[in-house]
């Protein structure tokens, strides 16, 4: 069996208007394995997003395919996407908004309630499952969109930004705590963000995507082992790499 969880072959996209096409990206390859954090970097609009939006199969490619390898086990969803806001919602308390994805599932109430409690007490809100989302600190309902995902029990977790909107100290702590749920979980991880010093702290590897219409620039793995001094990440040759390859 291939260890490859994620395979893009010469992936393109392109936008197409009334009097003109616009290319996002080109012969975009890549293969991440499976259990790997890889980080996808680049500038806004450079089309991070939307690439996990196409492995999400929200939007569709116009050139090249992609492969998935992702199971068919009962009760689960093989893909989840946390974006960069919870989306929660209001009128549902927060148990009932880690349920949400589990519905549909063939799963009984006792299981829905029992499996969300436990994606809970993994991030680390066991004792928020009663509350309304509006009670929460913006860290915290992230930390309940993070949940909800988990709770499907997912082969590809894609994140989409998820802590760009919290404050430096929060975010600094929901990084750790990503890290501590992988160590927990293994899963696969695709983590789209524009901040090159948060993908050097948290991924296995970090792939710059770039240019118009974009390509991979660079591709390199983070030798550093878990857990990482941010100093010395934000500081190393690969950043500067990284940055150089960024202003071109």
């Amino acid at each position: 069996m291939s260890n490859a969880a994620i395979t893009l072959d010469r992936l393109g996209l392109s936008f197409v208007g009334a009097d003109r096409v616009t290319p996002i990206f080109e012969a975009f390859d890549l293969r991440v394995s499976r259990g790997e954090f890889v980080a996808i970097v680049g500038r806004s609009g450079v089309g991070k997003s939307t690439l996990l939006r196409i492995l999400a199969g929200l939007a569709k490619p116009s050139a090249g395919r992609f492969d998935l390898a992702l199971s068919d086990k009962k009760g689960t969803r093989p893909i989840a996407l946390v974006f960069q806001d919870s989306r929660l919602l209001p009128w549902r308390r927060i148990l009932a908004n880690v349920e949400l994805g589990l519905e549909g599932l063939g799963l009984s109430k006792q299981d829905r309630r029992k499996r969300a409690e436990d994606a809970l007490a993994l991030v680390g809100l066991a004792d928020q499952a009663g509350k309304w989302p509006h009670q929460l600190s913006g860290g915290q309902r992230q930390r309940v969109a993070l949940a909800r995902a988990l709770a499907v029990d997912p082969d590809l977790l894609l994140m989409d930004e998820p802590f760009a909107a919290l404050d430096a100290i929060t975010r600094r702590f929901l990084q750790d705590e990503l890290l501590r749920i992988r160590a927990a979980t293994g899963k696969t991880i695709l983590f789209v963000t524009h901040d090159v010093d948060e993908a050097l702290y948290l991924a296995d590897r970090v792939v710059l995507l770039a240019g118009s219409p974009a390509r991979a620039r660079l591709d390199r793995r983070i030798d550093a082992a878990h857990p990482r001094a941010r100093d010395a990440v934000a500081s190393s040759d690969l950043a500067q790499d990284i940055h150089r390859a960024l202003e071109v």
